[in-house]
């Protein structure tokens, strides 16, 4: 899936934001997104697979759960890993008209001036993404208010990710469904942050509960250690 408004119609702005494309990418092993100049700055979530991106002769390892970042005039290339495939989604905007209390005020600086360009454990993204697919697709009434409250989503996920610690995220299960959901997030955590877990007592203090009753809890559901 592709959306791309480059050709020289009227692009309507979305509150603050200019969609300029956006899209679903996925890559056969071995597939190529060839050198090019960024003219929008873009927000690449990485849905699964891996690959290797280069911008500015530095090459990033990408791998699911990322995110990655592109400014405008930056010279940038994407290759899937050769022995699997590889999934993105992608969002490109111009520098956004300034409105009071946007979130785009927010993001700008971290595009201008990015403290780095990938940051892990975006899984929140995904589902945002997703509703801008299909309010693009859709396009009713109120798609538009929808596609801005999901763009909004995006970057403001992508703010906290680089100037926030992720809190850990409310659960509105109840009764038997709380261990599962917790034991799930457990493993979502290990999966975005397995080379950076030196000892597994960090899980109590990233979701603030001791390290013995997690290793309970993980126990009675999954019925391994």
């Amino acid at each position: 899936y592709h959306f791309d408004r480059i050709c020289n119609e009227l692009l309507n702005p979305i509150g603050p934001y200019v969609l300029y494309q956006v899209g679903d990418l996925y890559c056969n092993p071995g597939y190529q997104v060839g050198e090019h100049r960024q003219i929008v700055h873009e927000i690449t979530y990485v849905v699964s697979g891996h690959g290797l991106a280069r911008t500015n002769g530095l090459d990033t390892e990408l791998r699911p759960g990322m995110v990655y970042l592109n400014s405008i005039r930056d010279i940038h290339s994407i290759e899937t890993a050769p022995d699997r495939p590889h999934r993105i989604f992608y969002l490109g905007f111009p520098n956004a008209e300034p409105r009071e209390y946007s979130a785009a005020n927010h993001l700008k600086d971290i595009f201008e001036r990015p403290p780095s360009r990938l940051r892990d454990n975006a899984h929140g993204l995904h589902q945002a993404f997703v509703g801008l697919f299909s309010q693009l697709i859709r396009q009713d009434l109120f798609s538009d208010l929808l596609m801005e409250s999901y763009m909004n989503q995006i970057v403001i996920g992508v703010y906290r990710l680089f100037h926030q610690r992720a809190p850990y995220t409310y659960s509105v299960n109840q009764g038997r469904g709380m261990d599962e959901q917790l034991v799930y997030d457990v493993v979502n955590y290990l999966d975005a942050h397995a080379g950076k877990i030196d000892r597994l007592t960090q899980l109590g203090d990233e979701f603030g509960y001791s390290y013995d009753y997690l290793s309970q809890r993980f126990s009675q559901v999954t019925g391994r250690s």
